[in-house]
């Protein structure tokens, strides 16, 4: 018996870029899952035609079963090795995170799920990791969010919500430095819809249904004027799969003598928008015409 699928997570993910000279460029990710369906390790292959740039990122989990917190990363890691070769350690370690929760020891299982302090790898001491503390959040609202940040200096950022409690519709930020900045946001889409720097000079913003941004007032200018910058949105409709294939194979032989590498990515090799793209790149200066086509995603 066949079961229905569920969820859908990504294994791999591999890209193809034209080169000169009829050459390709292909990399490649692979992501392995934990049982939780959670990613553990990612491992980033670059350009599979060598090893020297792999990389791998390895992310470890405090978890309560019980409780059903079983998301919330402990540990990330990244080395300049791929997953499966030996890694050195100082020598091959780039970055190297932990996160705290609750207000407990490192890999304790939160209980609520909020973040209150930051490590960051220093260095190596006698072989041993070194971390240093980046960022302390001990008091967050009970929602989660931020109050009173301190960085790895001890200098004290604020942050409040208005209204406390419920949906919000402003958010200040005191630094360091005691200055303000306020942002008012639209409690129905979450978009910010002003914002209000230090000197109190006001910037204003307007979105469209799809929550797109779409006019901007910049300071000393009333939202009652022409904007000071605004923006549009053009959908156009696309050619017919067939007719575009037919025309990019059309203009992969322009000027070209006939490229066969060309030719291919636009029978087998999808999507069609980025095959045309790289096709476009071996062709430079003999697609006359192309910009005019609808549907043309660059």
């Amino acid at each position: 018996m066949s079961l229905p699928q569920t969820a859908k997570r990504a294994r791999s993910c591999r890209t193809r870029r034209a080169l000169g000279g009829g050459r390709c460029r292909r990399t490649e990710i692979g992501n392995t899952y934990d049982d939780y369906g959670m990613i553990s390790l990612v491992d980033d292959r670059g350009d599979t035609s060598t090893t020297a740039d792999d990389r791998c990122t390895r992310t470890t989990y405090a978890r309560d079963d019980d409780k059903w917190l079983v998301s919330f990363a402990s540990r990330e890691e990244t080395v300049a090795k791929g997953c499966g070769a030996s890694t050195s350690r100082p020598d091959d370690v780039i970055t190297d995170t932990r996160k705290f929760y609750d207000g407990q020891s490192w890999n304790v299982a939160p209980t609520k799920g909020d973040v209150t302090k930051t490590d960051k790898l220093d260095g190596f001491q006698d072989g041993s990791p070194r971390y240093v503390t980046v960022a302390t959040n001990p008091s967050p609202d009970p929602y989660g969010r931020p109050t009173t940040v301190y960085d790895q200096a001890g200098r004290k950022t604020v942050n409040a919500y208005t209204p406390a409690t419920g949906v919000v519709t402003a958010a200040t930020v005191t630094d360091p430095a005691n200055f303000v900045t306020r942002t008012e946001i639209d409690p129905a889409s979450g978009l910010s819809t002003a914002t209000v720097d230090e000197n109190n000079k006001r910037t204003s913003l307007a979105y469209d249904p799809l929550g797109r941004l779409t006019s901007v007032w910049l300071p000393g200018r009333a939202t009652t004027a022409t904007p000071s910058l605004k923006f549009g949105y053009a959908v156009k409709e696309c050619l017919p799969v067939s007719k575009v294939r037919a025309a990019v194979e059309q203009f992969c032989r322009m000027g070209t003598g006939n490229r066969p590498e060309c030719i291919d990515w636009v029978r087998g090799h999808g999507p069609i928008w980025k095959c045309f793209v790289e096709c476009r790149e071996l062709v430079a200066g003999h697609l006359r015409g192309v910009d005019s086509w609808p549907g043309q995603v660059a």
